[in-house]
This record gives C-alpha cells, structure tokens and sequence, in this order.
C-alpha cells in the first residue's frame, strides 16, 4: 500500500486556507478529525442529503468539503459541521457543475483541480483526516487530479449502476474509469451496484453499504385510520426515468368500484421541465381518481404518514432506494419494480414487486392491495420489520468497519 508520506514542516509554504463564509464572529478551531468527505455540489440531492445524514450519525467525526456555498452547505452548518469551501469563485470562472456527461470539459475539470488542490491539500491538513471520502464521481475525479498525499486513503462512494440501460455505454465506460482511478475501495449502495464494479475492481475491495436514512423515519409511524379510503402516494423527484407517467397510467387501470386518492409529490431537478409538463397534463385528463400535485415537500416523514400505500415506479433499475426505505420504516405498503436495489429491499411479504415498465402488473399489484384492508396492515408491519435492517446504525457502523480496515492495511 506504500508509507505514508512524511508531514511537512511547519517552516513549509502552507498552501491558501479553504474559503469560508464571512460570519459576525470567527469559527471556534477545529478538534482534529480523520474523515474528510469531498462533493462537488452544494445542491441538494439525494448524494448530499445521504452525506448530511452519515456526518450527522457520526457525531463529529467526519469534515466536509464542497466546491462552494449553496443548500447543501446550509443543512450542514445547521447540523453543526462547518464545511470547506474550495472554489467559492467556480460558477463565475467555468468550474464543472451538476449534470450533463461525466467528463464532459476535461480541460475544465483539470483547471478546476488546479484551483482547487492547495485547498483540499489544506483543508486534509486541518482535519487531520486520513481518509478522503469521494461523495460523487465528479467528485474522486477531481480528488484524482488533486493527486492527495500518499497517506491519504480514498473511498469512492458509487450510487449509480455503472452499465447499460441505466448509462450509456460510452459514459459508462467513462464513469468506470473515472471509479478506478479514484479510490483505494469502492462502496456502492446496494449489490446491484457493486455487480457493475466487479470485474473491474477484482484487486481492490468493494463494499455494499446502504445509504444512511434519516433516523426520523425509524420513529414510532402514525397510524391511518379504519375504513378510511386508501391513499396512494408517488414520491419522488419528477424525472422521466422516475416514472411518473407509469404510475399514472396504472392508477387508471385500476377497476371503477375500488375507491382511492391519488398523490404525486416531488419537484423537477436538472432540466425536467418538460417532463413535468407532460406528468401535469396527464394529471389533468384524469377522471378517476383526480391526481393531487404537491411538487417538491420538504416533510416527506409526514407526507408518507398520510398515506398507506406508496408506489415506486422508476423506468430503469434504482441503483437502491430511498423512498422505498422511508416507507416500510414508516409501516407502509410499498410497490416497487422488480429490478435494482428495490428488489433487495422488499422481500417477500414486505411489499409487493411488479414488472418493471408494465403498467398492467402495477395496476393489478395496486387493486391487489386497494381491495384489502387487512392484507395492506399486515404488509405495513412485515415492512416495519424489514425496514430495521437499513437503520443509519446500520450504515454507519459498515462505514466505520472500511474506514477501519483501511487504516489497518496503510500501517
């Protein structure tokens, strides 16, 4: 694994402190820290908002570092971890943004590490951090290009499935490389995501962790009432491969004499309009039942309170499945397709799987669980049950046990 580089001395040129937010008073210093998590963005997605959760879980023991300020940097400092801003000036001089094709602007990316690397450098220093944690893939490009000390180990966190249909073959070829050159161990949300890694990372660890939910969802659910008609929710950001328009067209192939409402909530991201025009049109010219479009919701714990059944419809495999998660923890139905990280989650009598990209399968999957009552509570609690298995508990301690043996295998 090599030795750790020596540390260089203090009468060495320090490189520029990372960029912080001006404030009425200067930040208490920090207490020295191992982990240092690196992301590109500062928006919030659903990356960022599993990175907030594990620094939360962690209690102190991982630094984050952003590219600049934005949302993402808000939720931390409200959790009490204030982040590294590296490139606070890249917007306004080309630095790569969210969105579009991996590499897409080498020449950008590599001004971008440039600019960037004496503060990364820096803000490794700082924390003490021993261990670098590439949040996206942007992000382990970047932190390849920054070429960190030796003595740094880095994880490439992989939350894609890194193969056709879910990428294109040329971009998968590229995001494939891109993982390989950017850390010592990969960690992918679920076994279908590592899958898309072995046979490239044969000498190297991969690790299966799933993402750290917030740990409000694991609190005692609230119960829907009797007899009440049945709500069936679609949560999810509006993107075409999310398939919304899919759980639409199900909805309207359930029988005339089963009576429900019908939820769509979630906002479109990264250039969607278009497509949630077309799921607001289809909205529209249903009858029965009359869809309600929340667009984005922040309480997502109480919006999957006020229904019972929610309905996972992506069009390509979910590399795992948040949403799908957040329902059983709360002791709801879910419905999802059978392909991806969500046919991992819902194990038989813990939900129901569909055939992916039918929506006559979803549809009988739905009237199934609309007729009755009784099959929908028993399925609530076997979901409760399973849910226990993906508790942030959970996920942090796997993460600790890489952070671990990484250590263990660098002395």
């Amino acid at each position: 694994m090599g030795h750790a580089e020596p540390t260089p001395s203090p009468a060495a040129s320090a490189p520029p402190a990372p960029s912080r937010p001006p404030g009425p008073s200067r930040a208490p210093a920090r207490r020295p820290r191992r982990v240092l998590a690196l992301d590109h963005s500062a928006e919030l997605g659903g990356a960022e908002i599993g990175l907030g959760h594990l620094a939360t879980e962690l209690g102190g023991g991982m630094d984050v570092a952003l590219l600049d300020d934005g949302p993402f940097a808000d939720l931390l400092r409200g959790r009490g971890v204030e982040p590294y801003l590296l490139d606070p000036a890249g917007a306004a001089t080309g630095g790569v943004r969210r969105g579009g094709p991996l590499l897409a602007g080498a020449s950008a990316l590599r001004d971008q590490a440039a600019r960037i690397r004496p503060r990364l450098l820096a803000a490794l220093d700082d924390s003490g951090a021993d261990v670098l944690v590439c949040n996206t893939l942007r992000a382990a490009v970047l932190a390849a290009l920054c070429r960190p000390p030796r003595r740094v180990r880095r994880i490439a966190m992989v939350r894609d499935g890194l193969r056709p249909p879910y990428l294109g073959a040329a971009r998968a070829v590229a995001s494939r490389a891109a993982v390989a050159a950017a850390g010592h161990v990969a960690v992918a949300n679920s076994a279908w995501t590592a899958r898309s890694l072995w046979s490239l990372w044969s000498a190297r660890p991969v690790h299966v962790m799933p993402p750290v939910i917030g740990r409000e969802f694991f609190t005692e659910p609230v119960a829907r009432p009797g007899g009440a008609v049945p709500r069936v929710l679609l949560l999810g950001r509006i993107a075409r491969w999310k398939g919304q328009l899919l759980g639409l067209h199900a909805a309207g192939l359930v029988p005339a004499g089963i009576p429900f409402e019908l939820t769509v909530a979630g906002g479109p991201w990264f250039g969607e309009e278009d497509y949630h025009r077309e799921v607001r049109a289809a909205a529209a010219a249903m009858d029965r039942p009359r869809p309600e479009l929340l667009g984005h919701v922040d309480a997502v714990r109480e919006l999957v309170d006020a229904h019972d059944v929610v309905v996972h419809t992506s069009t390509v495999p979910e590399p795992f499945g948040q949403v799908v998660v957040q329902a059983m923890a709360r002791g709801r139905v879910v419905l999802a397709a059978g392909e991806g990280g969500p046919a991992e989650i819902v194990t038989p009598g813990s939900g129901l799987l569909y055939t992916p990209r039918d929506p006559a399968s979803l549809a009988a999957a739905l009237t199934a669980v609309l007729r009755d009552e009784h099959r929908r509570r028993d399925l609530g609690r076997a979901a409760r049950v399973r849910a226990t298995d993906f508790h942030p508990g959970h996920s942090v301690r796997v993460f600790t046990d890489i952070v671990d043996s990484l250590r263990e295998a660098t002395s």
